[in-house]
């Protein structure tokens, strides 16, 4: 669940500076356009949350977790069937 947010974070945070670009800048004052571009140049890199700076929170992640959480079942499910 909070994988599926962090993703949609992200995503939602690389369209700013597109939408900055997309946006009516070059009619804007001159100190207008010099904070769409401070915008611009920080949206350049996306907002990524992490769980206590060990993994990002995304969809890869949840997958990652998944699949492992899969591979320990399946491995004891035949450990307690022997």
């Amino acid at each position: 669940m909070f994988c599926w947010f962090g993703e949609n974070i992200v995503i939602k945070s690389s369209a700013i500076e597109l939408s900055c670009y997309m946006s009516e800048w070059p009619t804007c004052s001159t100190s207008n356009k010099r904070i769409f571009l401070i915008i611009m140049e920080n949206a350049k890199t996306p907002i990524k949350f992490t769980a206590k700076g060990l993994f990002i929170l995304s969809l890869s992640t949840f997958v990652m977790v998944l699949r492992s959480g899969y591979s320990y079942f399946a491995v004891l499910r035949q450990v307690s069937q022997k």
